[in-house]
C-alpha cells in the first residue's frame, strides 16, 4: 500500500493506492479527527485510488445554515442547524489505470467537543448529511446516523461525495403540532 498524507492549515488530505477490498484510515486537523472505514462495492482485483480529505468548512461552528439543509420528514420550524465541528470529509475511489470511478460503502467517525454555546437546556439532535451538488443543499437521503453524543457522531452511506455533520438545536418549548399550528395561522393571517 503506498500512502500520502498532504496537511495544510485547512484541510488534510489523503492518497492511498490499495488493492484491498476494504481500508480503515483516519485523518486529523487540529482538534478534528475524523476515522473511516471504507469497503469497495466494484468487483474490482487490481489496483485503486483513494482520495480523501478533511478540511474547514468556509462557515463556522455555530452559524445557521438552515438555508441549505434539506432534512427529510423534518418540520424546520423554530429549529436551527449548525455545523459540528466545521469540518467536510471527501471521499471517492478510482479505478487506479483507468481512473473509472468504483462504487463505495463508506462508515465514518467525526469527533471534537462541541462549542459550549449549547446548553443542556436546549434539544439538540445531530444528522449525518452529503452535499447534493445538483441542488447545492446538505440532504440526509440515504445517510444514516449511527450514533452521536456531545463530542463524536458516527455516520453510514452507500455512496461517496462529500459529508458533514450538522446539530439540529431547538431552544424554545413549542412543541412540534402547536408550532405547525402557529406558522399556519401566520401563513393565513398574512
Amino acid at each position: 500500500m503506498e500512502r500520502t498524507v498532504y496537511e495544510e492549515e485547512t484541510y488534510v488530505g489523503l492518497v492511498v493506492r490499495e488493492s484491498k477490498i476494504s481500508v480503515n484510515s483516519s485523518l486529523e486537523q487540529d482538534d478534528n479527527q475524523l476515522d473511516f472505514d471504507l469497503k469497495i462495492i466494484a468487483e474490482n482485483t487490481g489496483d485503486m485510488l483513494i482520495i480523501a480529505s478533511y478540511s474547514n468548512n468556509t462557515m463556522g461552528e455555530n452559524e445557521a445554515v438552515n438555508e441549505s439543509v434539506d432534512i427529510s420528514n423534518l418540520f424546520k420550524a423554530n429549529i436551527a442547524f449548525r455545523y459540528f465541528n466545521g469540518m467536510v470529509f471527501s471521499c471517492s475511489v478510482y479505478d487506479f489505470y483507468d481512473q473509472m470511478p468504483l462504487e463505495a460503502k463508506i462508515e465514518f467517525t467525526m469527533t471534537k467537543r462541541i462549542s459550549s454555546s449549547v446548553t443542556n437546556k436546549d434539544k439538540w439532535e445531530m444528522f449525518c448529511v452529503f452535499l447534493d451538488e445538483t441542488r447545492s443543499t446538505w440532504s440526509d437521503a440515504g445517510m444514516v446516523t449511527t450514533s452521536y453524543s456531545l463530542d463524536q457522531v458516527s455516520c453510514y452511506s452507500e455512496h461517496l461525495t462529500s459529508f458533514s455533520v450538522l446539530m439540529k438545536v431547538t431552544t424554545d418549548n413549542v412543541s412540534v403540532e402547536n408550532s405547525e399550528t402557529l406558522s399556519l395561522m401566520s401563513t393565513v393571517c398574512v
